[in-house]
């Protein structure tokens, strides 16, 4: 007998939280690799396209292996395409870039998640995809990655405070430095 059940449609905050993981994954990565670059000599410039080229491999190798990045993975949920098979390699790297469109609405894009009847964001109807729970995920660990994402949006927000206030600071000392001596 075949497990005929719909999939859940998986949650905006879940997926938030999973989204938490992944940043945190690929930045330290990323962080790590630019290090190893520089340390061998190459300028910042020669780094930009190695760091990019991580993101998309990251994203549309894992995607289209497992149909899971691992924050998805921890977090019980994986992308399917619309009518419920895996993704693939291509789609997944399609989707990586459709991601790009849901941030560039001011977020909207990914806001969509929570409001729409299949919980799919501006990037999942660019791409055919949709992103479901596991069997087996419980509450406890949804709740887990609700406390995760609020958390990583609250740790943005508080970057996002630090960095205006630093550059106001800087653009005050360079506009000091710059400023002619009074007479």
């Amino acid at each position: 007998m075949t497990d005929t059940k719909e999939p859940i449609a998986s949650g905006f905050w879940v997926r938030g939280g999973a989204r938490a993981i992944d940043d945190t994954f690929v930045s330290s990565c990323l962080a790590g690799l630019a290090l190893l670059l520089r340390y061998e000599g190459l300028p910042p410039r020669a780094t930009s396209p190695a760091v990019i080229l991580f993101g998309i491999a990251y994203y549309t190798l894992t995607v289209g292996a497992w149909g899971q990045t691992f924050g998805k993975m921890a977090a019980g949920i994986k992308i399917i395409r619309r009518d419920g098979v895996p993704v693939g390699y291509g789609r997944a790297f399609a989707r990586f870039f459709a991601f790009y469109l849901s941030v560039a609405t001011a977020n909207i894009g990914l806001v969509m998640a929570a409001f729409t009847k299949r919980k799919r964001s501006l990037h999942d109807y660019a791409a055919g995809t949709r992103v479901v729970y596991v069997p087996g995920v419980g509450t406890p660990r949804k709740a887990l990655m609700v406390v995760l994402c609020l958390l990583y949006l609250l740790a943005l927000t508080a970057a996002g405070v630090f960095m205006v206030r630093h550059w106001r600071q800087l653009a005050q000392l360079q506009a000091a430095a710059i400023r002619p001596p009074s007479p």
